[in-house]
């Protein structure tokens, strides 16, 4: 995969590389060994001749694309040999970014990805991203990188230590319309979050939360970019602690939320109301104020067959109306509203639906 954004983005920018001409299958196993083998000792052995690493290192991106290829190059050296490249060859920017390309594409495999980190391949990426980082696919790249090496805690703490977390949160700053960046970036800082709690502190000081619900605005027509930025997104609403949640309700956009449930995509529609769930919990005004509530009724009526979206779409208002606060201002204007829809949900779903429990519940909170 990372190949082939690699690729693309030679192409986008005027750098593609015609590989037609190698033959990146191999005849035969043996052949296929020898092929590889050839490539790499021949890396080895002229280690400062840019143009020579440049061509060689095009040819292995090519067996790189096929992963029946990954092991030959490991065991001939090819992760050392990649590496080297890097250090010494910094500023070569077709060379560099397809060894970002050929280390992710090797990472997947857990062996190789600590074979990596104990080659110093960790540190000599982050340079490579931070010399090149206003070359938008070297950080997209290099966030792929990122989560895919991120196997175990050694690998947290040397991610940590080096900055990666940085580097993608500015890599997505800085590529805002660049919908790879927006996607690896993502991908990174849920592979952060999961692997490694105390970074959580680090993705709220990089506004990470905010970075994620730009894509909602910024990529509304990627499906891609938009299922990546829900998953993390309710997925850090839930995994953040309880003294984190303020940090990340202030960060959450609620109207870039509620445009996208307006927009009544069914393959987001419920993680999107699921999410505005959330925040209508700790954020009742925020909610209301910013159009949650209105694109919740919307997507309710829009869907009222949608069992599901109607218990969630239930759960958001009886978290907005709540005993232990106060009605968030404006919510009453949308009172006989509120008591339509859920008046006619339980008429249409019937006394024994889990969506008429809770719109009787609904109903109960604003009719007192």
């Amino acid at each position: 995969m990372a190949l082939l954004e690699l690729a693309n983005a030679l192409e986008q920018h005027g750098l593609g590389r015609n590989l037609n001409n190698f033959d990146f299958a191999g005849g035969s196993k043996h052949s296929a060994r020898g092929s590889i083998a050839s490539v790499i000792n021949q890396m080895k052995q002229c280690p400062n001749d840019a143009e020579m690493q440049d061509e060689l290192i095009a040819m292995l991106s090519g067996y790189a694309l096929n992963p029946s290829n990954n092991l030959t190059i490991v065991e001939c050296g090819g992760i050392e040999a990649v590496i080297t490249a890097m250090k010494k060859h910094k500023g070569e920017v077709m060379l560099v970014m397809s060894c970002l390309g050929i280390l992710q594409n090797l990472a997947t495999n857990v062996q190789n990805a600590t074979r990596i980190r104990k080659a110093g391949g960790v540190g000599a990426a982050m340079s490579i991203v931070k010399k090149h980082e206003s070359f938008d696919a070297i950080p997209a790249i290099g966030a792929f990188l990122f989560h895919t090496l991120a196997h175990d805690d050694e690998c947290f703490r040397i991610l940590a230590q080096v900055g990666a977390l940085e580097a993608v949160a500015k890599g997505m700053k800085q590529h805002q319309t660049f919908s790879e960046m927006q996607v690896q970036g993502t991908l990174a800082l849920r592979a952060f979050a999961a692997g490694d709690k105390t970074l959580h502190a680090k993705i709220f000081k990089q506004k990470g939360v905010t970075l994620v619900f730009d894509i909602l605005d910024n990529h509304s027509d990627d499906k891609g970019a938009i299922s990546t930025a829900l998953e993390f997104l309710n997925f850090f609403a839930w995994e953040c602690s309880l003294e984190d949640r303020p940090k990340y309700d202030e960060q959450a956009n609620v109207k870039a939320l509620s445009k996208l449930i307006k927009a009544n995509h069914q393959e987001f529609l419920v993680d999107a109301t699921e999410l505005m769930r959330l925040l209508a919990y700790d954020s009742p005004d925020k909610v209301v104020r910013d159009g949650g509530i209105d694109a919740v009724l919307f997507a309710m009526k829009k869907n009222r067959t949608d069992e599901r979206l109607m218990v969630i779409g239930c759960n958001v208002l009886t978290n907005v109306i709540r005993e232990d606060v106060s009605p968030p201002e404006g919510i009453m204007s949308r009172k006989s509203q509120i008591i339509e829809l859920m008046s006619q949900a339980t008429r249409d779903f019937g006394e024994t639906s889990i969506v008429t429990s809770f719109a009787r519940l609904v109903l109960k909170k604003f009719e007192a």
